[in-house]
């Protein structure tokens, strides 16, 4: 990408994405709890269920003002935003770094071949991993059916 303002129109269409699409994915996700209603009829032990797993969750949901919310886009630094799992702080860096190297155009060819590489590299292990998806989901089913009984897949 060697013009700026087409950088910044993938920037902005890519963070007006994640916000539609998130939305999106949330309603979706109300409706389907409500409607479908699922793991009812599962008769889980809630005393067996291990409360730690999810607080990690617990504390990342909590809710944050606009201002903390906007804040909260800016990186400490991109090693701790891609290993936080934080998309926003992510998405970011890759827009501001996009907008540096088209501003020293020739001098970034040896990093965009670099990143090129990567890409390459990144969606070969991507490749990868769908074809052994249907293993992990295999062994999903098998461990909840194990734990739960065959029961468990009706609902």
């Amino acid at each position: 990408m060697q013009d700026t303002k087409k950088v910044g129109r993938v920037g902005i269409k890519a963070l007006l994405y994640f916000e539609v699409v998130t939305t999106l994915a949330l309603i979706i996700g109300l409706f389907v709890v409500n409607i479908l209603k699922p793991g009812a009829g599962m008769n889980v032990d809630k005393a067996t269920l291990d409360i730690k797993v999810a607080e990690t969750y617990i504390t990342q949901g909590k809710s944050l003002s606009a201002q903390e919310y906007i804040l909260n886009i800016i990186p400490e630094n991109i090693i701790s935003a891609i290993a936080n799992n934080n998309l926003l702080q992510v998405l970011l860096f890759s827009v501001l770094l996009g907008f540096t190297l088209s501003k020293i155009k020739e001098k970034a060819t040896p990093l965009l071949k670099g990143i090129q590489s990567l890409e390459d590299a990144l969606f070969t292990m991507i490749g990868f991993i769908m074809k052994l998806a249907p293993v992990g989901a295999f062994g999903a089913m098998a461990f909840t059916i194990g734990k739960y009984g065959l029961e468990s897949l009706a609902s």
